[in-house]
């Protein structure tokens, strides 16, 4: 049975636009970062395929990970779409592919664990 063409509007993960978001409403950082269209600087949302899925807007070397990784950390607790899809994403490409990553996590972890618990506790 081929799905319904209406379940991706039902469920609410219609196309979205990268800057400003239109109605999406979010309750931490990253959901105002993500209104104020800095996000839209370094992570969107990839909707060509046939599952929206997150691209980088720049070099994975030149996204600052002291700005943008405690962010997506802090978009954890988001539920809504797309905020969810990038902080989610986002946090574990970021984790995986940035260069980086090695020589600065230490440093970012006390911020990462404090959105981590504020996440878990939702």
């Amino acid at each position: 049975a081929k799905p319904s063409r209406l379940l991706p509007q039902r469920l609410g993960l219609g196309r979205v636009e990268d800057v400003g978001g239109g109605q999406v409403r979010g309750r931490t950082r990253f959901a105002a970062a993500y209104k104020s269209g800095s996000i839209g600087q370094w992570l969107r949302v990839d909707q060509n395929g046939a599952r929206p899925d997150l691209a980088f807007v720049v070099d994975v070397e030149s996204i600052p990970l002291a700005v943008v990784l405690p962010l997506c950390f802090d978009g954890l607790s988001e539920a809504t779409h797309p905020l969810c899809l990038l902080a989610r994403r986002g946090s574990t490409r970021l984790l995986q592919e940035h260069p980086g990553v090695a020589q600065d996590l230490p440093d970012l972890l006390p911020h990462l664990v404090a959105a981590l618990r504020s996440a878990l506790s939702c």
